[in-house]
């Protein structure tokens, strides 16, 4: 699991931008507790007392028709985490799960120093 180190003070922001054909649904969690829940391609969402925190992204991706293979490897996924202006962008890791089901993941862990 990747850490990032945030200055104590600062405000730090989740940017979450997914380019799909499929159907999506998302989970942003700290600590196991979904603190957003979004069904949007496209959102943001702030982060409070993240000190020693492990933040997860998950999202859900439905593919009722279409070659599910060729929409998940041109699915993209990016995690932007911006603290005091600066940001640092991860992309997520995809798994196919069956048929018409695959799920991109983000997870990472924040500690203020």
């Amino acid at each position: 699991m990747k850490t990032i180190k945030i200055k104590k003070d600062s405000l730090v922001k989740l940017y979450v931008k997914i380019s799909s054909d499929a159907i999506v649904g998302s989970n942003v969690s700290l600590d196991d507790v979904v603190i957003k829940k979004s069904i949007q391609y496209s959102f943001n969402i702030g982060l409070e007392n993240v000190n020693d925190k492990i933040l997860s992204v998950v999202s859900n991706f439905f593919v009722s028709t279409g070659n599910i293979d060729a929409i998940m490897n041109n699915t993209n996924v990016t995690y932007t985490i911006k603290s005091d202006d600066i940001p640092k962008e991860f992309n997520g890791e995809k798994i196919k799960i069956n048929d018409n089901l695959f799920m991109v993941y983000f997870v990472i862990k924040l500690i203020k120093n």
